[in-house]
């Protein structure tokens, strides 16, 4: 693991660390947004992130979306 650059902040070290690669979920072999809305619509909407630098995550996330909408089409993809 190869450190970037630090910034403290407080008592904090914040820490940009190299990645070897970026993961993508894609939906149907194309990239997407992922967004939650409240029923309420009051709410502002959050939009959850589909990529990753860790392969593991990505695979997680990718399984909770096909869990999610019941489907296989949530795959993973290096970035190149």
């Amino acid at each position: 693991m190869t450190i970037l650059t630090t910034a403290l902040v407080g008592s904090e070290r914040h820490e940009i660390v190299e990645a070897d690669a970026v993961y993508a979920v894609h939906y149907r072999g194309r990239p997407f947004n992922y967004r939650v809305v409240k029923a309420n619509g009051v709410q502002p909407v959050k939009y959850r992130k589909a990529f990753f630098t860790t392969l593991g995550h990505a695979h997680l996330m990718a399984d909770r979306l096909n869990e999610r909408f019941s489907t296989d089409q949530f795959t993973v993809r290096m970035m190149e």
